[in-house]
This record gives structure tokens, C-alpha cells and sequence, in this order.
């Protein structure tokens, strides 16, 4: 269980936060978020682990040496953010926080460009995030520049029913700015299958 916890703690901190080492007494690892439900979520990964994390404006900050240089390690590698290394091990949780964090749903104006995606700028993130989903879905997503994406009727089903969003986070942008993530791809399987 602990191990869990801190693998989503390193993913959350690998896609919207930092890590930062100045000494034993000035150490901060950074998870940077303003939706509420995402923000609880990390709070309890924290407190499953027995840290105590500060809360400054929209930034929740975790005080420890140890877990600093632990995380710095993992998730930078050659100047590029990766997720950590145990994101193998818990599949469907690493994903369902990853697309909670950095992902969405595209309704377009047409159902031929409806999808799922995943942003990244790191290429890294994005071949790993391509490689848990064809671990979990049985088939590969489309990649393009700084997305990871589902497209075809079975890959978005078995989405939903496995891997899914945080219940409660919502879209931080587009113009679905503020629904639940769940709720729209509630939606995006209703314009496909009734």
C-alpha cells in the first residue's frame, strides 16, 4: 500500500509540480493544482503516507529530505520529467490520476473527432502513458505531438469501464471549463453508443 501511494504521489508531482533539493532543511516537493477534488486526492495519497503537507494558495507543498531526493531521482531524467518507475505495477490507478491531471475529453463538432486525451510535453510521459494503456486496453493508442489519444469506439468503452477520472475533478480549460471529466465522457459515449 505504501509503495502505491507514493507512486501516485510521484505522478502527481511528475505531471503538475516540482521537486526541489537546497539541503536537508530546505527541501519541497511541489504539487501545484486548483480543482478541489484533485487537491483532497493528493492530501489523502500525503496523509496515507504519514506526511503532512502544507497548503500555500494553490500549492501543496511536502517537507522531506528523504522522499525529495527519492522523487528527484525517478521522475527527472536528462532534464526531462518521467513517471515513476512503479507506475507498471498499479496500471489503472497510475492512468485514471495521470488523465485526471493532464487529460481530457474532446467533444467535437462532428463524433469523427470526438476522443480521450493525454498532454505532455515531456516524450518520455507520453511513451509511457501509451504503454500502460496498451497494457491496460490490450491495444496501443494514436500518438501525435504532445498527445496521447483513444479514438475508436472500443478503446474509449474500455476506458470508461476500467480506467475512467477522479470522481469530482473537472475540465480545467476548453469549453467544458469546469464539468466533471466523468459526466463529459458520460456524454462522448452516449454520442457513440445509444
Amino acid at each position: 500500500m505504501e509503495e502505491k501511494l507514493y507512486v501516485l504521489i510521484g505522478v502527481g508531482v511528475a505531471l503538475e509540480g516540482y521537486v526541489y533539493l537546497g539541503g536537508k532543511k530546505r527541501s519541497d516537493i511541489a504539487f501545484i493544482n486548483t480543482d478541489e477534488a484533485v487537491r483532497a486526492y493528493y492530501i489523502g495519497l500525503c496523509r496515507g503516507l504519514g506526511l503532512n503537507p502544507r497548503v500555500y494558495g494553490k500549492r501543496i507543498s511536502i517537507h522531506n529530505y528523504q522522499l525529495a531526493v527519492k522523487l528527484r531521482q525517478e521522475i527527472y531524467e536528462q532534464g526531462l520529467r518521467k513517471l515513476p518507475n512503479g507506475v507498471v505495477k498499479y496500471p489503472v490507478d497510475a492512468l485514471r490520476w495521470a488523465f485526471t491531471l493532464e487529460g481530457g475529453v474532446v467533444l467535437g463538432s462532428d463524433i469523427r473527432n470526438d476522443e480521450i486525451v493525454f498532454r505532455s510535453t515531456s516524450p518520455i510521459i507520453l511513451s509511457q502513458i501509451a504503454d500502460l494503456l496498451e497494457q491496460v486496453l490490450g491495444e496501443r493508442p494514436g500518438v501525435r505531438k504532445g498527445i496521447v489519444y483513444l479514438r475508436r469506439k472500443g478503446l474509449i468503452r474500455k476506458f470508461a469501464e476500467i480506467i475512467g477520472f477522479l470522481p469530482g475533478a473537472k475540465a480545467v480549460r476548453g469549453k467544458h471549463k469546469g464539468i466533471e471529466k466523468n459526466l463529459l465522457l458520460k456524454i462522448l459515449l452516449s454520442r457513440h453508443f445509444f
